[in-house]
């Protein structure tokens, strides 16, 4: 598809998920990569089965080695698994506060072709706890 007709139209969805374990540590992962022509987020959701807080930090990578972060996401107790706390989403404006703004006002990240969203989570994840990711992007 020529990305460089106008208007420019997003081609297809896309969903990325990742899952975080006591064995990842606090290593880097990778939630996402653009799409030949770049991609537009339009949802990081994170849910959590561990029964202590957690931080997970995001990181922008422009095909280099350079992991540069760009926000975090404070994650509560059992978000999105206990039944009684919502998923977080980490693509509000007091998450992530530099995202555009879709024509509805939602925050959106416009991403080009060799940009890599990663994410660690500040401690490593406890037990047999899980902390899972979902980005929610298209393709142009």
């Amino acid at each position: 598809m020529a990305a460089n007709t106008v208007p420019i139209f997003t081609d297809s969805s896309r969903w990325s998920l990742t899952e975080f374990v006591a064995a990842d540590t606090t290593a880097l992962k990778t939630l996402f990569t653009a799409g030949a022509d770049g991609s537009l987020i339009t949802a990081i959701i994170v849910a959590t089965q561990e029964t202590v807080a957690n931080d997970i930090i995001f990181y922008a990578n422009l095909g280099g080695a350079i992991d540069a972060p760009i926000g975090y996401l404070e994650v509560p107790i059992g978000a999105g698994t206990n039944g009684t706390t919502q998923v977080a989403s980490a693509l509000t404006d007091s998450v992530l506060t530099w995202p555009a703004h879709d024509n509805n006002d939602n925050p959106v990240i416009q991403l080009p072709s060799n940009f890599v969203l990663k994410a660690n989570m500040r401690t490593t994840v406890g037990g047999s706890d899980k902390v899972f990711v979902t980005v929610v992007a298209e393709d142009f």
